[in-house]
């Protein structure tokens, strides 16, 4: 599967459910990466907030998924928001 570079700003592109899920393409070295930040709900009713970063690259499908429960989401999204930035293939 070869992924393209879509034609969206960092804004909602999605719902589902009740969640919205936010998503935003960036390079690094010419290579294109989407970022999706998302907010879920278990089905043992836990609320979770997630950030996913991938790309593709020899054939390979890279994910970094960082992920942490609503309540302490403030806490911790700019340490994620660095960690998740700091991913790349090379």
């Amino acid at each position: 599967v070869q992924m393209g570079k879509p034609d969206f700003a960092p804004e909602k592109i999605a719902t589902a459910g009740q969640e919205k899920v936010w998503g935003r393409p960036f390079e690094v070295n010419g290579k294109t990466y989407y970022q999706l930040e998302y907010a879920i709900e278990r089905s043992n009713g836990e609320l979770r907030h997630d950030l996913v970063t991938v790309t593709t690259g020899r054939g390979n499908l890279y994910t970094l998924s960082v992920s942490a429960k609503a309540t302490r989401w403030q806490k911790v999204k700019d340490l994620f928001q660095k960690v998740a930035d700091s991913f790349v293939v090379e």
